[in-house]
């Protein structure tokens, strides 16, 4: 281990993957093999063999996991390996003089990433890589070669990071977004950095050895802050939604338009939400889709949506405004198809409308989404005019178009509206509405 640095070391780079970790480094040693001597076949079949059953295991993992092209990508390397140009390159190889990327294009006349990517994995083992007893838990591991196995061994035994010398590779950072794993593409510098402190920073994409006691606690105390922020949000803020007509829950709703927070940490507690009480339905009140944050908000909710009931809840005042919602799911699809994330595409989309205008298009807004809330503290209680207009909008609804389609009528707010708009409805249509209630879970 080296002694400690006299001051913090920055590495810039381009990061990927999951949270960013603090960790002591550790190098992943490679070195050369003598391919000339007898036993240079084999070594080679060792090395080989190492990176079928790596690549295979990687496969079904992925597989049974992720619906991504990036196994059909893995499983065309594969099959270079075993290939009769496989078997061609480990003659080249082992009589020595050209790369194996070299050896793969010149065999095979091609720029192919499956050939090209299957030999330098097979070289990569030559270059006496052994991950299986190298890698130990608990360390951000070094290494010098950048390839999709060595990323899956670490992961696998449960490296805390890892950081690569060179430029990103894009299969890599792939595989890293796939597993939420934090890894950091840099420069190759010479200087040894064993069993130096480091912090690794995914977002920023810096790497930062020997940094102080003071440093690491901050990053430490804002990490832990914003990772609580979101799942806090659900303690203390989702309220039930209950029948009017026997206290039936059937689902909570929280109002999370204030909350600025990234997408992972967000689709993280989702997620939590989802498998725990995701039966009974959560709905996400949203920031304004004019908010920078409402993108990253919606896509946490696509992905959750996988492990549960999970809808989305805008404020409206016109059809556009849920033609636009509309189209806005549409781009985070896109967007998520592309990523080769798992997303849910058919969520439960809700308006909640805070004004007048709002409340005079109920019908057209009903159309246009699966269930309707009407915020009544949003709507102003200073003019008595536009008072008694919400309270008798509210009281036809259980008569009108929106309750004979069975869109669920949700009523939030303190009470004064509510009180009164109810009293005038028949009490056989009391069961048409739906009341957020005021005490938080």
């Amino acid at each position: 281990m080296n002694s400690v640095l006299s001051e913090m070391v920055v590495l810039r780079g381009v990061g990927a993957g999951g949270e960013s970790v603090v960790g002591k480094l550790r190098s992943l040693p490679h070195g050369e093999v003598d391919l000339q001597g007898e036993n240079s076949w084999s070594v080679y079949s060792e090395a080989v063999a190492h990176v079928r059953s790596g690549l295979e295991e990687l496969c079904d993992i992925l597989a049974k996991n992720y619906a991504t092209s990036l196994v059909d990508r893995l499983l065309d390397i594969l099959d270079f390996v075993v290939s009769r140009e496989g078997l061609a390159t480990a003659k080249a190889m082992c009589n020595g003089g050209m790369r194996a990327d070299q050896v793969a294009k010149a065999l095979c006349g091609l720029e192919e990433e499956s050939a090209v990517m299957g030999a330098r994995l097979i070289l990569n083992e030559l270059q006496g890589f052994i991950p299986e007893e190298l890698i130990e838990e608990g360390y951000v591991y070094i290494s010098r070669v950048c390839d999709p196995l060595v990323l899956f061994y670490i992961v696998k035994n449960s490296g805390l990071g890892a950081v690569f010398y060179g430029d990103r590779n894009d299969m890599v950072a792939e595989l890293a977004e796939l597993l939420s794993f934090p890894v950091i593409f840099v420069t190759e510098t010479d200087e040894n950095f064993e069993g130096e402190n480091a912090i690794l920073s995914t977002e920023k994409g810096v790497l930062y050895i020997s940094p102080s006691l003071d440093v690491i606690d901050e990053f430490y105390r804002r990490t832990e802050q914003e990772r609580g922020s979101a799942e806090s949000f659900f303690k203390t803020q989702a309220a039930s939604i209950v029948s009017l007509s026997g206290n039936l829950r059937c689902g909570d709703l929280i109002d999370l338009s204030e909350l600025r927070c990234d997408e992972e940490r967000l689709f993280s507690a989702y997620r939590r939400y989802a498998e725990g009480e995701g039966a009974k339905g959560l709905q996400v009140l949203l920031p304004r889709m004019s908010s920078e944050i409402f993108i990253g908000h919606l896509k946490a909710v696509l992905r959750a949506a996988v492990y549960g009931r999970i809808g989305v809840l805008c404020r409206i005042s016109s059809e556009r405004d849920i033609k636009d919602l509309q189209n806005i799911l549409k781009q985070c699809s896109t967007e998520l198809l592309a990523e080769e994330r798992e997303f849910e595409k058919d969520i439960e989309l809700g308006a909640v409308i805070d004004n007048l205008s709002g409340m005079l298009l109920l019908e057209e807004i009903s159309d246009c989404c699966d269930f309707i809330v009407i915020d009544t503290d949003a709507i102003s209680l200073e003019d008595e005019e536009e008072r008694l207009l919400a309270v008798s909008r509210i009281s036809k609804i259980a008569e009108s178009d929106v309750c004979e389609k069975n869109k669920r009528v949700v009523l939030m707010g303190s009470g004064e509206i509510i009180r009164k708009a109810l009293s005038n409805v028949r009490k056989d249509h009391i069961n048409k509405f739906f009341l957020i209630s005021l005490k938080k879970k």
